[in-house]
């Protein structure tokens, strides 16, 4: 098995995104067999390209290095975690654009249990927000993880409501650690009581397309999606699209109904959940759902870039 070191070596060079990766353990098995192959034999058919083998095999040389960075992270209480190990999420590894590499603060196995994602707008109304945190209360007392992405707004009111009740909170950031001073006090608490994640490195900050791009995490380690609110802007969008790309089971709440994407969402089929104790028919879906390998769409721009 690749050490940790070698999966950061690997997805720090510029370009080498889930594609590229899923490209080189189809071809090989893992990534252990893939860096023990000619350089020549890496290049083409969906894997590298020269530039990106070159680039590689440096860093591959600088593995002792590594290693002693991800100590200090350890140290830090930052669990690297590859996508090889046990300790990664089964759900997210059913979708085409897993992540290589985590980066895990709490307890990782915390994301490996059945939970549902409460989303919605930043600027969302009272309504939406009291929703929300009832919806999250009702859910961890029926067994289930609730999972989020840490924003302002209807992910903020879902992990206090999950904590409220001594829930299980998984989050998901769109920086890397330390790469943003916002929702601090929220982010440590779902650390100690669930698990804390994102695949960028520390101190990388939240860019769109970084927070864009961490919508279909929260989607992937989920077994029911519910839409609670829409705003004006495309974030919960993405994360509604992201949910039907990887055929997660996808819930509009009654605030979300008031829209034109969720009405068009009920009438295309998706369940309405008209109160916050509105539960049978997402407990019963969340429990039984098995996650289906997806093929979504995928895009290796903007990857980390780690080294210089």
């Amino acid at each position: 098995m690749a050490s940790r070191a070698e999966w950061y070596a690997l997805v720090s060079i510029g370009g080498v995104g889930p594609r590229r990766v899923r490209g080189l353990l189809n071809a090989f098995g893992s990534l252990d067999e893939a860096l023990a192959q000619p350089d020549e034999d890496l290049v083409g058919k969906g894997m590298l390209t020269e530039t990106h083998v070159a680039q590689l095999r440096k860093r591959l040389a600088r593995v002792e290095e590594i290693e002693r960075q991800l100590d200090d992270l350890d140290m830090d209480g930052i669990r690297t975690v590859p996508m090889d190990s046990d300790a990664y999420p089964p759900a997210l590894l059913t979708t085409g654009r897993a992540p290589a590499l985590l980066f895990v603060a709490g307890d990782p196995e915390m994301a490996h249990g059945r939970g549902v994602a409460i989303v919605g707008a930043r600027n969302a109304s009272d309504g939406g927000l009291e929703f929300a945190q009832a919806l999250a209360a009702r859910v961890s007392e029926a067994g289930l993880a609730v999972v989020s992405g840490l924003a302002p707004g209807i992910d903020t009111a879902a992990h206090e409501g999950c904590l409220e009740v001594g829930g299980t909170p998984v989050g998901v950031l769109g920086s890397g650690f330390g790469g943003s001073r916002a929702q601090t006090d929220l982010c440590t608490e779902v650390a100690q009581h669930g698990s804390l994640l994102t695949e960028l490195r520390p101190g990388v900050p939240p860019t769109t397309a970084n927070l864009m791009a961490r919508n279909r995490i929260v989607t992937g380690l989920s077994y029911g999606v519910v839409i609670v609110e829409l705003g004006q802007t495309q974030g919960t969008v993405s994360t509604l699209r992201s949910a039907q790309s990887q055929g997660r089971p996808l819930f509009i709440a009654a605030p979300a109904a008031e829209s034109e994407v969720g009405r068009a969402e009920i009438a295309a089929g998706a369940p309405l959940i008209d109160s916050p104790d509105d539960l049978d028919a997402l407990v019963e879906v969340a429990s039984s759902y098995e996650p289906q390998p997806s093929d979504d769409e995928e895009d290796d721009d903007g990857q980390l870039r780690l080294f210089t």
